[in-house]
């Protein structure tokens, strides 16, 4: 695959803008909720589309809306080249533990990663759990589900690629990643699905996603997700948390500033269409 050209940027964009689009009409045709979150939702917020240097797309799924998304898809995929994949699909599983929808003509690399073909390009989709009301509660969780996390990536990523001094990248490549991948990432992506679903959706006020969240106020107030907002991306009207501004703050803090320009880092991946191999 050397001779052949990836994907540019904008290319990658594009199909997983469409992805995104067939995503959108599925959820509306079937009555399930779903959310902008993270970078998608910053990009929208900000630029009305992409980050500019971003190269993903993420939603937010209620649980029960993301189990029957789950069901529906697993049957009947969205379109016959949309597929959607998680850890315990024994054909072709996803090394995360939250859903991806895959574009199955393309073909998608991974920097770092061991196993490193997901199969295509994709847009990941995480369930909101409860989020703890006791402060001491989330912190705990929060915590445990970092311990997993760092176990999980172990199983899935080079130690040499993550960003750590050199004795700590040969303790764990030597060491400790040898133990961890005997155990396997879908062990570790099990646990910590089972981990996020500790507490109620129902049941608490507070929700956020445990499968990849990045710290203890990455949460939403359940009444900051009704009645979902509109909010354009890329040209389309998607759906947002209501209170998506108190989100993005307790994320990024100003989230109106661009980031300095060494943080302007796209994800990192090669992509290729499955036409041109």
């Amino acid at each position: 695959m050397e001779n052949k050209k990836p994907l540019s940027l904008e290319e990658v964009k594009k199909i997983e803008f469409n992805i995104l689009c067939e995503f959108a009409d599925f959820c509306a045709s079937n009555n399930l909720k779903y959310y902008l979150g993270y970078g998608t939702l910053l990009g929208a917020a900000r630029h009305k589309g992409f980050i500019p240097w971003d190269d993903d797309i993420d939603v937010l799924m209620p649980r029960a809306d993301y189990n029957r998304f789950i069901e529906l898809t697993g049957y009947n995929p969205i379109e016959p080249n949309l597929e959607t994949r998680l850890y315990r699909d024994c054909k072709s599983p996803n090394i995360y533990p939250f859903a991806k929808v895959i574009d199955t003509n393309t073909i998608c690399y991974e920097k770092g990663k061991a196993k490193k073909n997901i199969s295509g390009l994709w847009i990941d989709v995480f369930p909101l759990d409860g989020y703890p009301e006791n402060k001491n509660d989330a912190v705990a969780l929060f915590n445990k589900y970092k311990r997993l996390r760092n176990l999980h990536d172990l199983t899935t990523t080079n130690p040499m690629f993550v960003n750590q001094n050199l004795f700590k990248k040969l303790i764990k490549t030597l060491l400790v990643a040898p133990i961890v991948k005997l155990y396997g990432y879908k062990k570790f992506c099990k646990k910590i699905d089972l981990l996020g679903q500790t507490y109620s959706f129902d049941e608490c006020e507070k929700v956020a996603d445990f499968t990849w969240g990045d710290n203890t106020e990455s949460y939403l107030f359940k009444s900051e997700l009704e009645p979902a907002a509109d909010i354009e991306f890329e040209g389309r009207t998607f759906k947002s948390p209501a209170g998506w501004k108190q989100y993005l703050a307790r994320l990024y803090g100003d989230w109106t500033q661009l980031p300095p320009e060494d943080q302007r880092i796209p994800h990192g991946f090669l992509a290729y269409n499955c036409k041109n191999l």
